[in-house]
């Protein structure tokens, strides 16, 4: 994240995707890293914080950028 834009986008069933500003992604990463789970194996709710876990994919923007989308479980 520090040598290049990374934007994060969290999508939740039902909600428009909400983009998280650039100067949050710092902060808006520290507080979601120990709720991303592991896409190949099965999540199991209760072992995450607030029993909301995320699985992450990384995508490309238009110009390049790194879009990095969390799909909300919950």
């Amino acid at each position: 994240m520090r040598g290049g834009q990374v934007q994060f986008i969290v999508a939740t069933s039902g909600a428009k995707l909400k983009w998280i500003p650039m100067q949050e992604r710092f902060e808006f990463w520290k507080t979601v890293r120990p709720q991303i789970a592991d896409a190949l194996k099965p999540i199991y709710l209760e072992r995450f914080p607030n029993q909301i876990a995320y699985v992450a994919s990384e995508w490309r923007g238009r110009s390049g950028e790194c879009l990095i989308l969390l799909e909300t479980h919950h």
